[in-house]
């Protein structure tokens, strides 16, 4: 705790900085990149492995492993 208030300067507290823009933007920066590469080469700059960690990340992170197992125990087979 004495950290914290000795960051807070005289008055004790803490300063922050609350900047919520900045991922938007990067991410904003990112997307266009990538869509403006496959428009003009017909592939996306990304490649696979560096694509693939991050695909797992983003579906296990919502659950979707979990769901895919519900659909495959539940639904009919053809």
């Amino acid at each position: 705790m004495k950290e914290l208030e000795a960051m807070g300067g005289a008055k004790g507290g803490v300063k922050l900085i609350n900047y919520v823009a900045g991922p938007i933007f990067a991410a904003y920066k990112a997307i266009k990149d990538e869509l403006a590469h496959l428009k003009d080469t017909g592939s996306p700059a990304m490649s696979y492995n560096v694509f693939a960690p991050i695909e797992k990340e983003i579906q296990d992170e919502c659950g979707l492993p979990k769901y895919v197992e519900i659909e495959n125990a539940t639904t009919e087979k053809a």
